[in-house]
């Protein structure tokens, strides 16, 4: 006997046939959903190929970003900061005294490469007085009198007025609610329980308070801040500018901030000291540069270990079950460009014609490797720009107005100049773009012009700014690794409209499609159940009937013995 539930309502099947009706209703609905369970294997197999995917787009993401420290800026457009352009510093002193107590450095991309010289001879000082003592700093001080209060120099200034009824506390008050006007500000120095002073701080250095205008009491001279003549009484410190000695050169400024003394060089002056020769020496960042090799390696073996992963083959000859994308035509393809691209001569007729070169080779699984730590530092140290141009982009032109705006090409041809002839219409408007007589290798609108796809210049972009009625421009055009490899890699992982974008979002669709197939079939399957259920359980009802009235006839008969049919 056997209970089924269907809503509300219960059916008890098999207590008079003996039949397991459920086991036969589940055998016949099981049979008709096997085309929706096949639909859930297909599924289960697309949403790992999705999850695959997105992993790989994770890994070469990485690498794209590794990659971005190594490329460098080959158009106007491409505001890329490589470790190429970062400069470092070593500093020293000529007593052998810690430097930093003296002046911070700043060192940015834009300085350039030499040894500089620097003596802090004085640190600008902004100007700061006091007054005499006052026996309590809030009672009334019974003074009325207004004056201006500024500094030198033509700022602004402020009217502070003083009334009877204030404090010395209550006159800081005034001033400071106008300090930002004025650029003075004032604070109250407690002496001794019977002894407070009011000091006055002009908030930039080498400008001097000035005190004018000066009507009814005078406030200032009374609590002994001024002399009553135009001065002050007691002068804590002066009002300075800050001299360097720089190269050898006597600079000065009004504050202690040198950001425009030499460019992409910043000091910071901390204090004073004469006779005191820092040496600052500035170069290329080498550490930088090899970082930025050491984490492309890093997320390069990372993606490497994940296209092997899934290339996997077991002993006895089967896929394993973690080679989602085992032969997968998307994956084989990132696998190939990056060999490629790797192992091709880098064509630049210099010392580093191959990443060999650079002490790096290819080992185990397709994997990089620095092989010779010593050639890679060499390279570097020795011939950097070499390596700047192995790895990054750059880009230059015979012309001002004549500039390449961007590039996402993966074809590395232009090294040499490469003439293009421009046509315009004399006020800014391209008309034709011919290279070797052959006009139809570039859309052109306005000033810019783009190659067209399937063409050499496919990816690079240019603009030209003049007004000649026609001219005959160049440009030169370097494509390291870095460069391609993230251009190349693009392709496949943009993630708008990259290769495997499109794979995940058809998987997608077709997971919604197959999703739907299978819901159709189990709910059709379902209703089977339904009416199978029914149909049985009016099948036990009726032969439950006919055992009564066989029951009944045998008692008419006097007979109730079942060996008796």
């Amino acid at each position: 006997m056997t209970v089924s539930q269907v809503g509300t309502r219960v059916f008890v099947a098999g207590t008079s046939s003996g039949i397991d009706t459920a086991a036969l209703i589940d055998a016949a609905v099981q049979q008709r959903t096997i085309r929706a369970d096949r639909l859930q294997v297909e599924i289960d197999k697309n949403t790992a190929r999705v999850g695959a995917y997105q992993e790989l787009e994770t890994l070469s993401a990485n690498l794209e970003t590794a990659l971005d420290q190594l490329k460098g800026r080959p158009g106007r457009f491409d505001d890329n900061e490589s470790a190429f352009d970062l400069k470092s510093g070593t500093v020293t002193t000529s007593n052998g005294s810690d430097f930093s107590t003296i002046l911070d450095i700043a060192i940015d991309k834009d300085a350039i490469a030499g040894s500089y010289e620097i003596e802090v001879t004085q640190l600008a000082h902004a100007h700061k007085v006091i007054g005499t003592s006052v026996a309590d700093q809030d009672a009334d001080l019974g003074y009325t009198g207004a004056f201006d209060l500024g500094l030198s120099g033509g700022g602004a200034t402020s009217n502070i007025n003083v009334v009877a009824t204030d404090s010395l506390a209550e006159i800081a008050a005034k001033i400071n609610a106008e300090s930002e006007t004025t650029g003075v500000s004032a604070s109250i120095i407690k002496v001794s329980e019977t002894e407070y002073q009011l000091s006055l701080t002009g908030n930039e250095t080498n400008k001097n308070i000035e005190v004018t205008g000066v009507t009814g009491t005078d406030v200032l001279n009374s609590v002994g801040v001024t002399d009553g003549i135009g001065g002050f009484n007691n002068v804590l410190q002066i009002a300075q500018e800050s001299i360097v000695e720089f190269d050898g050169v006597t600079i000065t400024r009004n504050d202690n901030n040198y950001d425009d003394l030499v460019s992409g060089i910043t000091l910071d002056l901390k204090s004073a000291s004469p006779g005191t020769t820092i040496t600052l020496d500035v170069d290329n960042d080498t550490a930088a540069v090899k970082d930025a090799i050491n984490k492309f390696i890093d997320s390069y073996n990372a993606l490497r270990d994940f296209i092997v992963k899934n290339q996997q083959i077991s002993s006895d000859g089967e896929v394993s079950s973690d080679s989602v994308l085992f032969s997968d035509n998307l994956l084989n393809g990132v696998a190939d460009l990056l060999t490629n691209i790797l192992t091709e001569n880098f064509g630049n007729g210099g010392n580093i014609q191959t990443i060999r070169d650079l002490g790096i080779t290819i080992g185990n699984n397709n994997k990089l490797e620095i092989s010779d730590e010593i050639k890679l530092d060499n390279a570097i140290l020795s011939n950097f720009d070499e390596v700047r141009e192995a790895f990054g982009a750059s880009s230059s032109t015979n012309n001002p107005e004549f500039t390449l705006l961007s590039s996402n090409t993966t074809n590395n041809l232009f090294r040499e100049n490469h003439p293009i002839g421009v046509k315009t219409d004399g006020a800014g408007n391209i008309t034709a773009v011919e290279v070797d007589t052959n006009s139809s290798l570039f859309d052109f609108s306005g000033s810019t012009f783009t190659g067209k796809e399937g063409t050499a210049y496919e990816g690079l972009t240019f603009s030209y700014q003049g007004t000649a009625l026609s001219i005959s421009l160049e440009f030169s055009f370097s494509q390291g690794i870095a460069d391609r490899l993230i251009n190349s890699v693009d392709a496949y992982t943009n993630s708008a409209t990259g290769l495997i974008a499109q794979e995940k979002a058809q998987l997608q669709e077709q997971n919604t499609e197959k999703l739907a197939d299978a819901q159709e079939i189990r709910d059709k399957a379902e209703i089977y159940r339904i009416n199978q259920i029914e149909k049985f359980a009016d099948f036990e009802a009726k032969l439950a009937q006919l055992e009564i009235l066989k029951s009944q006839i045998r008692a008419i008969l006097g007979n109730t013995n079942d060996d008796n049919k």
